[in-house]
């Protein structure tokens, strides 16, 4: 034994000493072929059963050495928070247990041990199809297989365990290769502007890195840039002393590369770079996550995964630990930790590049599309266009009135008071008794002094009234009042803290607005698993778009001058056409193509009014009983073209919707009496204890409408079959544009799978790839039209997209021109369509008028 078993010299606790533990918790050989890593303490008999199991999976005797990482067993208190550090604090010197050039399987978070990070798990490598199961660790000159926690899958008939028996396999058969890593040179460039000039006369790819004093390119400054033309060596240059027409000469038609270089681009435009001579080129972060969505996206994640540099910034994060206020501007570290960190990212982005290339072409050599997609192409002709378009969105901005967002705020702030009020008076209480905004306090409320029925309990000890939107739209489907007051109570806030806020607090949009007047909302481009856009500071993309406060809200929103409207372009139920594309139904095709599009008055009639014809039904559509039915066909298709379940659906949409007398009404008329009856038979069966013989009125509603509308559209029930199938099979889904969505957890479902889990897996594999279409079609006309306005040197610009919708900046006299351009790119017929109709709808918002952004004029009127 080593003397860093010894207790008196081990860096802890000395309370410690009486729980320490030999860090060898098993070993049948000096010379181990394969190392397990625990996060937790194992009982005795737990180790031999975990040895027997690999030798026995293995079919061999494994020369195996198991470790625990820490040298004492951790308690529930230690790990109750930043766990990562506990880890890293406290983990055993594995390089003093584990000889160079291993193989090591990590359990659980032993794997912060290795990493001193969360940037990787074991989910990070659930994808066995596309990506391998392993990385790099320079510091043990080993190589590291994550899994699950021994408590998750041991003794448990999942995929995690399936996973574990993978990644055990993987290891053992794993060919080990002693590597030769070279060292990295890092320069530093005494004079940046005669290197630049230098190395502008040959525009080789280079990757580009910025430290800044901080993450707001309005406020904050840009102290250093570093480079990297190879990969192997890194230059880091002063920002104060570099001639920006020197920069601007040596960024122009150079192929740039980064890690989340949209960032690093905003801070460099911002400060002097021309914008039409900087263009991202390939970055890391979204190629990270088009490779694999499951694992982190970030530099310090993929240096892990991609280099053999993995942990390079730990002396950085040693820093920040010690220096919190460090984190808020890096040019404060001190330069002998900053230098190599900063050179070290450019190189890192360089290489993490070059390997993520590798694989896009693997990709599309072993998994070939059936069509002219592929993965590359969907990177470079969609991902990055649209990634350099979001710099242009983003850094224009949206004008906000002052004057009407505090108008509004004070109204809106009004509005919530008196509506506590009412909440008050409902309840006969007082804020002093009762603090509504408190979840815990409002469900022990409804349950001890108003006595309302349970819906759902909280699973916390003390097991009060869960009272979240769900639970609340069911008491207020069930006739409570106060239901609907807390609702709009609710509502009011979120607006108010998200949208609105105080000036003097600096809250809500206040904290957004720049000098300028402008807002400069930053989008996450395709970074959701669907490879939709996220959107913050504020969350553009969240406001409401239908109603009394959906005005009010978006009244704040200003143009740059009288000269200019506001415009908005919108899908035509974009959503349905693509399903109706993917899925080829007929009935779906008729309605696109020969119907209008208008697949809601389908669904009403043969789902709702099958007692009359279709053609009665489309001539009376306005009437209010086909309207209603029109209605429930609309929520129908949007609920059900994923393959909801009528369960699901009964619990999504006609419990909180329905009435009671709404369903016992839908019962009669279609001769569904003892249903209900027959479901709540099934409920008891099947244990599901949840399950009441008023919700099995509901569910008996959903199954038959699910059944109906199914028989309306066959070919799409046959794509789920088909879709659900293949995931199934091969653990994924692709959309035709060849963006993956990875779903491993379907490839093994064992007798312990939470089933909810599973039916949700399934229900992405079928909606993911459409949500995927629907940002490619969106995104890719987008950037057309925004190339189309610079070439043009119009004025009109696109300023913002809220899901299926583009927003933009019309100039007056550019209207009709710019409609015309919009329809051109939005409406192109493109052959992978199938000839359904991509159509859009436009308005425009004049200020002038009294209109607001989004309730303005239909631009055909």
């Amino acid at each position: 034994m080593s003397d860093f078993f010894i207790a008196s010299k081990l860096n802890i606790d000395s309370s410690r000493n009486a729980s320490l533990v030999d860090p060898i918790q098993y070993a049948n050989t000096t010379e181990p072929e394969l190392y397990v890593l625990l996060d937790e303490g194992l009982s005795p008999k737990q180790i031999t059963a975990l040895s027997s199991f690999i030798h026995r999976r293995l079919e061999v005797t494994v020369p195996l050495t198991i470790l625990s990482v820490l040298p004492f067993f951790p308690t529930s208190k230690d790990l109750a928070k930043d766990v990562v550090n506990f880890y890293s604090k406290n983990a055993i010197d594995l390089s003093e247990y584990i000889k160079p050039n291993s193989k090591i399987i990590t359990m659980g978070r032993s794997i912060y041990s290795i990493t001193h990070s969360d940037v990787l798990n074991a989910k990070s490598f659930y994808d066995i199809v596309f990506n391998k199961q392993y990385f790099y660790a320079p510091k043990l000159k080993s190589y590291i297989f994550p899994i699950d926690a021994f408590k998750i899958w041991f003794n448990r008939d999942s995929f995690e365990k399936y996973f574990a028996l993978t990644q055990l396999k993987n290891a053992y058969e794993f060919k080990l290769e002693l590597k030769r890593i070279a060292k990295p040179i890092l320069k530093y460039v005494e004079d940046p502007n005669a290197f630049l000039s230098l190395h502008s006369l040959l525009k080789h790819e280079v990757s580009l890195d910025l430290e800044t004093t901080g993450l707001d390119y309005f406020k904050n400054k840009i102290g250093c840039i570093t480079l990297s033309f190879n990969g192997k060596i890194s230059y880091y240059l002063d920002w104060n002393k570099i001639d920006i027409e020197i920069l601007n000469n040596f960024l122009k038609d150079r192929f740039l590369i980064g890690a989340n270089l949209k960032f690093d681009v905003k801070f460099l435009i911002h400060n002097g770079v021309n914008k039409e001579s900087i263009k991202i080129g390939f970055d890391t972060l979204q190629g990270s996550h088009i490779l694999n969505e499951m694992s982190s996206n970030s530099l310090e994640a993929n240096a892990w995964l991609y280099t053999n540099y993995g942990g390079y910034d730990k002396g950085l994060h040693d820093y920040t630990k010690r220096y919190p206020s460090a984190k808020k501007n890096y040019m404060k570290i001190p330069f002998d930790i900053r230098f190599p960190y900063a050179t070290m990212d450019a190189i890192s982005s360089y290489q993490v590049y070059k390997k993520q290339q590798e694989q896009m072409d693997w990709i599309d050599k072993q998994f070939p599309m059936n069509n002219d997609w592929s993965l590359n192409r969907y990177y470079k002709e969609i991902v990055i266009p649209n990634l350099n378009t979001f710099v242009d969105i983003e850094m224009r901005g949206i004008h906000i009135n002052k004057e009407k967002l505090d108008s509004v705020s004070n109204e809106i702030k009004n509005l919530i008071q008196k509506a506590k009020d009412n909440i008050y008076k409902e309840f006969n209480t007082t804020e002093k008794k009762l603090d509504i905004a408190s979840g815990k306090e409002l469900g022990i409320f409804l349950e001890h002094n108003l006595r309302w029925p349970c819906i759902e309990r909280t699973k916390v000890k003390e097991n009060f009234y869960l009272a979240n939107e769900n639970c609340l739209k069911k008491w207020k489907n069930k006739g409570y009042d106060g239901a609907d007051l807390i609702l709009k109570y609710r509502e009011l806030t979120t607006l108010y803290n998200t949208f609105l806020g105080n000036e003097k607090e600096n809250s809500g949009m206040y904290q957004h607005i720049k000098n300028d007047g402008k807002i400069y909302p930053n989008y996450g481009v395709m970074i959701t698993n669907s490879h939709r856009n996220k959107c913050s500071r504020p969350n553009f993309q969240n406001q409401p778009q239908h109603g009394t406060y959906a005005k009010l809200i978006k009244s704040i929103y200003d143009v740059p001058n009288k000269d200019y409207v506001f415009g908005v372009v919108d899908f035509k139920g974009l959503q349905l056409r693509l399903v109706c594309i993917v899925s080829d139904d007929e009935t779906m095709r008729v309605a696109f193509t020969t119907e209008n599009g208008d697949i809601h008055s389908i669904t009403g009639q043969s789902v709702f009014m099958r007692n009359v014809t279709l053609e009665e039904f489309l001539r009376r559509k306005e009437e209010i009983k086909f309207s209603l039915a029109r209605h429930e066909g609309k929520q129908a298709n949007f609920s059900l073209i994923f393959g909801s379940s009528g369960f699901s659906f009964a619990k999504s949409r006609l419990e909180k919707e329905w009435t009671k007398e709404d369903c016992d009404q839908y019962l009669i008329d279609n001769k569904l009496m003892g249903k209900p009856e027959k479901l709540m038979q099934l409920a008891i069966q099947e244990k599901k204890t949840d399950v009441t013989m008023e919700f099995c009125s509901y569910w008996a509603v959903a199954i038959d409408i699910r059944n109906k509308f199914m028989e309306t559209y066959p070919g799409l029930q046959q794509w789920h079959h088909d879709t659900i199938k293949f995931a199934n099979h091969n653990g994924y889904v692709r959309s035709i544009y060849g963006a993956i969505r990875r779903l491993p957890e379907l490839l093994y479902r064992g007798k312990d799978a939470s089933q909810a889990k599973i039916k949700n897996l399934q229900n992405i594999a079928l909606n993911s790839p459409i949500q995927n279409m629907e940002i490619v079609i969106i995104s890719r006309s987008m950037t057309e039209i925004n190339t189309e306005l610079k070439k043009l040197g119009l004025k009109s610009r696109a300023i913002g997209m809220i899901h299926d919708s583009v927003e933009f900046y019309f100039y007056r006299p550019e209207i009709q021109q710019i409609k015309n351009i919009c329809i051109n790119f939005f409406e192109r017929k493109y052959i992978e369509y199938k000839e359904i109709p991509i159509l859009i709808d436009g308005e425009f918002s004049d200020l002038e008028k009294g209109e607001v952004l989004g309730f303005g004029s239909d631009w055909d009127s």
